[in-house]
């Protein structure tokens, strides 16, 4: 797992985002089970994507009333309809989450190096910085990123590196406060955690 999706239709990447999020089997617990999942594939069969696809999907993602929007993949490129969209997903009240990046890199993967998404890196049980996890000034959160329990395809139970497992941590963890104080906006709920966040 990574900055790059899953590799085939038959991966379980989705599953285990989806799962760390918001899973409720008691082995796969996510940080806020009671939340609602809405999912919008935007990969091919092969595990690649675009500007387009991605873009898209932000924009319907806000259009069905997502208030937080996950985004476990990057790539060191952005364009003009990813800042569209983004900027609508924020003009909207969404909030987007989104991975850093594994490719050791001192720059953020797009769109968590845009300043309106919240970038989460990678650590380890020690709290320290994972080798592959993407990094810089601009990165705001961490998260744990390596040897992370989650559920895959068919029940299975895997452990996972990347920071595609610790985005929709965040991500969970923003829908978890929300869920006890219903006033906090996504953006305000992200706040309150990085400024409390060990």
């Amino acid at each position: 797992l990574g900055a790059a999706p899953g590799t085939a239709r038959d991966d379980g990447h989705g599953t285990s985002v989806a799962a760390l999020a918001a899973g409720a089997a008691a082995d796969a617990a996510g940080v806020a089970p009671a939340a609602s999942i809405l999912s919008i594939r935007v990969t091919d069969a092969g595990g690649t994507s675009d500007l387009f696809t991605l873009s898209s999907a932000i924009v319907a993602a806000v259009d069905a009333g997502a208030r937080i929007i996950n985004i476990s993949l990057g790539g060191h490129a952005t364009g003009a309809v990813l800042d569209a969209a983004i900027g609508y997903a924020t003009q909207q009240g969404a909030l987007i989450v989104a991975a850093a990046g594994n490719d050791q890199a001192a720059q953020l993967a797009w769109p968590a190096a845009d300043a309106r998404v919240v970038s989460v890196g990678a650590v380890d049980k020690a709290e320290q910085q994972v080798f592959f996890s993407n990094s810089g000034a601009s990165l705001q959160l961490t998260a744990p990123g390596y040897g992370v329990q989650t559920a895959w395809l068919n029940g299975q139970r895997v452990t996972v590196d990347g920071t595609s497992a610790s985005a929709p941590l965040v991500a969970g963890a923003i829908a978890a406060l929300i869920s006890r104080n219903p006033s906090l906006t996504p953006a305000q709920a992200a706040d309150l955690l990085a400024r409390t966040a060990n």
